[in-house]
């Protein structure tokens, strides 16, 4: 399966499961909302859950979306910190549209302590 076609299934299912690797090897799934952009999808999340603190340790990550069909896709991971108010609202367009009051976005964002998981898939499997 082309990467193109997995992004554009993914578009369509936006939550899945991230699968990142603990620190003892053994992998750890969670499921995850995504947005796509530019070939690469962005998960936010807390900078403190296991899996940023598994990212930070070692990139590698896998991602299945859909259920009959499913997509998977395995790819390099980073965390994203610079310029955050921005990137979380673009975050938000992208997975759900304009939001009600930015002003509170962005305060909950900070309370929360999120940042971005930007994925760079380098492969992607069909069902």
């Amino acid at each position: 399966m082309e990467l193109s076609e997995a992004l554009a299934f993914i578009q369509n299912n936006k939550t899945g499961v991230l699968g990142t690797v603990g620190p003892d090897g053994a992998p750890h799934l969670v499921v995850i909302g995504v947005a796509v952009k530019d070939g690469t999808l962005l998960i936010s999340t807390p900078r403190t859950t296991v899996k940023a603190r598994n990212i930070g340790r070692d990139p590698r990550v896998s991602l299945v979306f859909g259920t009959r069909p499913w997509v998977g896709v395995a790819g390099r991971a980073r965390i994203l910190t610079d310029d955050l108010p921005a990137r979380l609202r673009e975050y938000y367009r992208l997975a759900a549209g304009e939001h009600p009051d930015w002003d509170d976005y962005d305060r909950a964002m900070i309370a929360e302590k999120r940042v971005l998981i930007e994925v760079t898939p380098e492969g992607a499997y069909p069902s």
